[in-house]
């Protein structure tokens, strides 16, 4: 007997903003744990419905296949190397408009691993600036995970495979972010504290949430904000997905318009990143930053003083955004944007700085223009 589909079945059924995520919730619910489905918010400075169907590539086109209210369906076809061999595939996925957010959007798919990696995500980074993919901090993640347990009442979450790094230490001992693999099977709030103990943190975690011994639901998360699972996406959307989307919102709203150009009077308007008390008061942490920025492959840093106050001149190779960096206080560094930088820059340097020295927290620079 043919199986019934039903992913195709829901393609072609009606959605809407408001149904949209109980309409996925009851699709993956249909055949739990065989299926997964695959959320990546992202926020944009256009409406994809008008945008990606004109997008031209060699590697990746797309096509939109039906508008809903609120939503689009679209077919992704990609190309990519296996070997010697260009392998050329097709696969589908959703753009959920949020209801709220008006530049902030989610992908949603049921495609497997490789269309995500090989497909969807290289589509929706491609359009970079215009659209910046997610990031999540650590401090931020181990506060969502704490809620999703809490909320939804399971008894223990369970780590069955994550991939953490640790950021930069001491010169002359490693000079790059390194990568660590495991499969620890271990609670995962012990995972996080060790890792803020080793001054690292999660680039992707797999775990099984549990309810008194049995797996209600297996939820992998990266640090970039792609968030899948194989039952239970209700509660996985509303305890991940949102708040996601609400961190491409807070970073849109705070990075926008920072440019001098975009001032009448081509004053700056600057941004700065609060750490722990005294993270500068060693003098040895300007060089740690500086070491820092100078592993970032798509900027170029010149260090015009680095004792006792720090003063680098940063230079965004892929859309020329520019950037002046100042430690002048014993917790805070300074990020002044010059006459071009876009939001997708300002996001990329920011994070660069929190995976490879230290996360704090960004926010408006309050007193006066520098």
């Amino acid at each position: 007997m043919k199986q019934f589909d039903f992913v195709k079945s829901f393609y072609k059924a009606s959605h809407n903003r408001d149904t949209f995520v109980a309409d996925v919730d009851a699709l993956v619910g249909s055949d739990p744990r065989n299926m997964r489905v695959t959320s990546v918010p992202f926020s944009a400075n256009f409406q994809p419905a008008t945008t990606f169907p004109s997008i031209t590539a060699k590697a990746r086109k797309v096509r939109l296949v039906t508008a809903y209210d609120g939503a689009q369906l679209y077919e992704l076809r990609y190309s990519y190397k296996l070997g010697a061999a260009e392998q050329t595939k097709c696969g589908r996925f959703l753009v959920y408009e949020h209801p709220v957010y008006r530049n902030v959007f989610v992908a949603v798919t049921f495609e497997g691993g490789r269309f995500v990696q090989k497909g969807m995500m290289p589509f929706l980074r491609g359009q970079f600036p215009r659209l910046v993919v997610g990031f999540v901090p650590h401090k931020r993640l181990k506060r969502l995970l704490a809620a999703f347990r809490a909320d939804h009442d399971f008894s223990e979450l369970i780590v069955t495979r994550a991939t953490q790094r640790l950021r930069l230490p001491e010169e002359g001992v490693h000079r790059r972010v390194m990568p660590i693999m495991t499969w620890p099977d271990m609670a995962l709030d012990e995972a996080i504290d060790w890792l803020a103990d080793h001054n690292g943190w999660f680039k992707s975690v797999r775990f099984d949430a549990k309810r008194d011994g049995y797996t209600a639901t297996r939820v992998s998360l990266t640090r970039d904000g792609i968030i899948s699972c194989d039952y239970l996406y209700n509660q996985v959307f509303q305890s991940f997905v949102m708040p996601v989307c609400k961190i491409h919102h807070e970073n849109y709203n705070l990075f926008s318009n920072r440019a001098r150009r975009d001032n009448p009077t081509l004053a700056a308007r600057p941004l700065t990143i609060t750490f722990d008390e005294g993270q500068f008061d060693d003098i040895s942490e300007n060089q740690k930053l500086i070491r820092a920025l100078r592993v970032m492959k798509t900027t170029s840093i010149s260090v015009l003083h680095g004792n006792p106050y720090v003063h680098v001149s940063a230079v965004d190779y892929l859309d020329g955004s520019t950037f002046d960096l100042w430690v002048v206080d014993s917790r805070e560094l300074v990020l002044v944007p010059q006459m071009y930088a876009s939001v997708g820059a300002i996001k990329r340097l920011v994070n660069h700085i929190f995976d490879t020295y230290a996360e704090g927290e960004v926010k408006e620079y309050c007193l006066g223009a520098l």
